[in-house]
């Protein structure tokens, strides 16, 4: 509740402060304030990380405080404030209906996706945030309990099996973890933290299955700024509302805002950018550069796009003549290099990665060691690049590039980017079955796509044809962002897209620039002429139809999901912070930092048998154990008493059900599976089963339906029970009667720890008895070894050269009564 309260009081200023601009339109600046909130707690958020210092009430508590300030100063600075605001509903009616309409399709979320790929690591991160795990780098205390094989195998688990966690133990070389009082198995999240920080943040106010809600707060922010930009620009209605139903219905954006992605936030801020840019009022200049700082502070693929912004910047400063632009200049390349510095800090493997992936592809002299440096002296050299404007100059008019220059530089930087693309293509059908599957691997065929099919092709065309008509700054701001973040993007950074939607989801950020470049052109063609409104009208309402199919996937479907969120809560149910768990290494990605983080257990990864890690942990735990089972490993019943089971659905998009002109997935795939909890007793195992992978074995052949066959003289197995009064019962296949007839003294001999207990003459038979003493029975764990004679396979299967021994399916120690 206290979240929320923060949430709505920030905003509530926010909207007070836009409000005293826009008295006219309190629409635009609750919209405004929403998004401006959220902004401010990312970027304190990931300042709160670099100090180590985080948590979700203190960087809501934060930005609130330092809100009221800024509320309070600007308030002294006015006489009166007005709160005679206007709500214009009908100005805004087609937007709302609009999103009305597209709510069934993005209000519905994915799944629990788990360790493995970036949704799923997000997810994790904010669990861990929700419950108070909120250190930077993450470690495990409780594996030092342990004895040391037991330690070193927990943590060569989580080494292994948590994808997207980045260890001490791989990557402790690179600056930034700490290596002197953290573990090996210590480690960072993958992704900036802020992102996580947000889910977390919806999580505590709606609960952990509704922490994705919150891209739907960011896909209604981003379908009315993007609105917001068409009324900026003055264009149509009708302009507005067919390029605001192609973004509103885009599948990739339904998809990005359906998962837990950082895209659905990125697209929200390039859109605040525009709309600033496009806004042409007192001070906007500002509100643009705030969200290329927060884009700065939020993600590493903003290092890309850094000369595009502090370009726009120097430009409109230098031909304004203005010193606001300038400061707001300023302060982007202060933001920038100050956003990349932190983002090194929280998290540096993941930071560094991205930066191998595109930067240092780029600009090769640039690396790790002096990346940092890099970026604040190039910071410097931009300020100073501003300091003409600071002394009152600015470009000489004879600098001034005339509209017929200015069209002659769109139109030959487009028929530059259709010659590398048409180059791109060339390859790709050289190595596809056909031309549409090789413009599907393009990022460029993703892009048209997405946006609308018809409308890239219309902003090309205009350009071509009209460069002229992008007649003002904000619509060649535009045609600028178009050439940069898209064809520049597509053509030499990011040019292939080989899986829709999830490769293909880096895209998303940018739709926007592709529907806005494209509604440049086709406002003028609607003012021109009532054929045009029905042309585009039509070739809208096509594009929705073509999409209808896999819209209505999305709508039902669930794509990356391991588990649903009632599920994990309800394995995590009725577990105490007192308890341990544990897990099968296969689930570990799963389950291991949600239990651990909702629970307060102690959780490891089973790597020997049940009853003697039980036991082990007994011995430094105050609780139960418990042991969570996909049932691929039989548990006994001596083992422990399951607690809870149920049938789950696992569903993803597993690229079968693609292709044809539109290759996105016509459904996902799902199939059942289990999920069980057992508490575990700690008592003496009297079963052992040879299906249980994780038996201690050493002479036995692979698992053949229900048996193993013995390929050596002498076969064990590890076994742990109390010293009692048993019938040792071994199960197996009969020997062939041939084999027998020849071999009189077939025997099997029984050891444990090397002394005879017992031998056994089989037959016929398929169970194996022999009576063991209690002194027979040592404390603790203990080798139980099978001696017999190997026969030749051929006796059962002709041809096969193999040497056997007995086929033993399960061994069992029954207590005699």
């Amino acid at each position: 509740m206290l979240e929320l309260i923060c949430v709505l009081a920030g905003i509530t200023l926010l909207f007070l402060l836009f409000a005293q601009a826009r008295p006219d339109d309190g629409i635009r600046a609750a919209v405004l304030a929403a998004a401006a909130w959220f902004a401010l707690y990312a970027v304190v958020s990931v300042l709160l990380f670099a100090a180590d210092i985080f948590t979700i009430r203190l960087a809501a508590g934060i930005t609130d405080i330092g809100l009221a300030g800024a509320f309070t100063a600007w308030s002294w600075t006015k006489k009166k404030l007005s709160f005679r605001i206007c709500f214009p509903f009908r100005k805004y009616a087609l937007c709302f209906l609009i999103l009305a309409v597209a709510m069934p399709f993005a209000a519905g979320k994915f799944g629990y996706f788990g360790m493995g790929q970036d949704e799923g690591v997000y997810q994790t991160h904010a669990i861990q945030l929700m419950y108070g795990e909120n250190s930077r780098q993450l470690d495990f205390p409780e594996y030092t309990q342990l004895n040391m094989k037991e330690r070193e195998a927990c943590q060569d688990a989580v080494v292994s099996h948590l994808l997207g966690f980045y260890t001490v133990d791989e990557y402790g070389t690179i600056s930034g973890y700490d290596t002197e009082t953290m573990s090996r198995a210590s480690g960072i999240f993958h992704g900036i933290p802020n992102y996580a920080a947000m889910l977390a943040l919806s999580g505590r106010i709606s609960g952990i299955a509704h922490m994705m809600d919150i891209q739907t707060v960011f896909y209604i922010l981003s379908i009315l700024l993007f609105f917001m930009i068409t009324e900026n620009l003055g264009w149509k209605r009708l302009t507005g509302g067919i390029l605001t139903a192609l973004l509103a219905f885009s599948p990739l954006l339904i998809w990005v805002t359906k998962s837990a992605l950082t895209e659905g936030f990125q697209l929200m801020l390039i859109l605040a950018f525009l709309y600033f840019m496009t806004e042409n009022r007192s001070g906007s200049c500002l509100g643009a550069a705030a969200a290329v700082i927060t884009f700065s502070f939020f993600h590493v693929v903003s290092v890309v796009y850094t000369p595009f912004f502090v370009l726009i910047f120097l430009i409109i400063s230098w031909r304004r003549h203005s010193k606001c632009w300038a400061l707001a200049g300023t302060g982007v390349l202060v933001g920038i290099a100050a956003g990349i510095h932190v983002m090194t800090v929280v998290s540096p493997q993941y930071t560094y990665m991205n930066l191998g992936y595109s930067l240092y592809k780029i600009l090769p002299f640039i690396n790790n060691e002096n990346v940092i440096t890099v970026f604040w002296l190039a910071a410097i050299a931009g300020i100073l690049c501003f300091l003409p404007v600071f002394l009152g100059k600015g470009l000489p008019e004879k600098l001034v590039l005339s509209e017929k220059v200015w069209g002659w530089f769109w139109r030959l930087a487009v028929i530059g980017w259709l010659a590398a693309e048409g180059y791109l293509l060339v390859k790709q059908q050289k190595s596809t079955d056909s031309f549409l599957t090789a413009f599907q691997n393009l990022q460029a065929g993703a892009f048209v796509y997405f946006s609308g099919i018809f409308t890239l092709p219309l902003a090309v065309s205009g350009i071509l044809v009209r460069p002229q008509k992008a007649e003002t700054l904000s619509e060649k701001v535009l045609l600028a962002a178009l050439l940069y973040c898209v064809m520049f993007y597509a053509a030499f950074l990011k040019k292939e897209s080989r899986e829709y939607y999830y490769y293909t989801r880096y895209i998303a950020p940018y739709l926007g620039i592709v529907l806005l470049a494209a509604g440049i052109y086709m406002d003028r063609l609607i003012r021109k002429s009532g054929w045009w409104k029905m042309a585009f009208a039509v070739c809208t309402v096509g594009v929705m139809f073509l999409m209808a199919p896999y819209l209505k996937v999305l709508a039902i479907g669930q794509d990356d999901t391991y588990i649903d969120w009632n599920t994990l809560e309800e394995v995590a149910d009725g577990i105490e912070a007192e308890d341990a768990v544990l897990l099968e290494s296969d689930q570990m990605r799963v389950f291991f930092f949600p239990v651990r983080a909702i629970t307060g257990a102690s959780v490891y990864c089973r790597t020997e048998d049940l009853s003697v890690l039980t036991r082990n942990l007994k011995k430094v735990t105050e609780g139960d154990i418990y042991y969570i089972s996909d049932e691929k490993n039989l548990v006994e019943k001596s083992e422990g008493v399951c607690v809870f089971r149920k049938e789950y659905e696992i569903s993803q998009d597993d690229g079968s059900d693609h292709g044809g002109w539109i290759p996105l997935p016509g459904s996902f795939t799902s199939s059942q599976a289990q999920i069980s909890v057992y508490r575990c007793t700690g008592e003496s195992r009297l079963e052992y089963n040879m299906a249980d992978s994780l038996l201690a074995l050493n002479g036995f052949g692979d698992l053949e339906g229900e048996f193993r066959w013995i390929r050596a003289q002498e076969a064990s197995v590890s076994c742990r029970v109390e010293p009692g009064h048993y019938y040792l019962q071994i199960f197996c296949a009969s020997v062939p009667p041939d084999f027998v007839m020849k071999n009189p003294q077939y025997y099997v001999e029984v050891y444990i720890n090397h002394e005879l207990v017992g031998s056994a003459l089989p037959g016929t038979d398929q169970i194996l008895q022999i009576e063991l003493q209690p002194w027979q029975i040592p404390e603790g764990e203990f080798t139980l070894s099978i001696r017999s004679p190997l026969w030749p396979a051929a006796f059962i299967a002709e041809g096969d050269s193999r040497m056997l021994g007995l086929a033993v399916s399960r061994i069992i120690f029954m207590e005699k009564v």
